[in-house]
């Protein structure tokens, strides 16, 4: 088992995701953005301002923006970028919370629950 640093943000440009999957392969916090978070922040805003419905987003995104919210690191992410930007993510936390929200209304047997463990786990560290 490999040891990682704490999580320390001090220097934000050296921040990079570590995909355990591949050992070696990083994705710097700047694709997470471009690839994950990105999408999913338009996808509140598309929602917020009623030019897509939720339920769209709801039927064919949810997991993916679950997986996304319920992931302590990249939790952690968001969570710090807000502390010098509070509205930073307003948007991914809307509809992550819608998605919560619906699932959270659910019967136990008609929850769509999230993959078991198909993709990596995430570390946040600094190099």
């Amino acid at each position: 088992n490999e040891e990682y640093e704490d999580f320390d943000l001090k220097n934000r440009s050296n921040l990079l995701i570590d995909i355990k999957k591949f050992k070696d392969n990083f994705i710097t916090t700047y694709d997470l953005d471009n690839a994950i978070l990105g999408h999913i922040e338009d996808f509140g805003l598309l929602v917020k301002t009623k030019i897509i419905k939720f339920d769209l987003i709801y039927h064919f995104f949810d997991v993916y923006i679950r997986s996304c919210g319920n992931n302590k690191e990249i939790m952690k992410y968001i969570n710090f970028e807000r502390e010098y930007d509070s509205d930073v993510y307003n948007n991914f936390l809307y509809i992550y919370n819608k998605c919560i929200n619906v699932e959270n209304n659910k019967p136990e047997a008609k929850k769509r629950h999230e993959p078991k463990q198909r993709t990596a786990k995430i570390h946040i560290t600094t190099v």
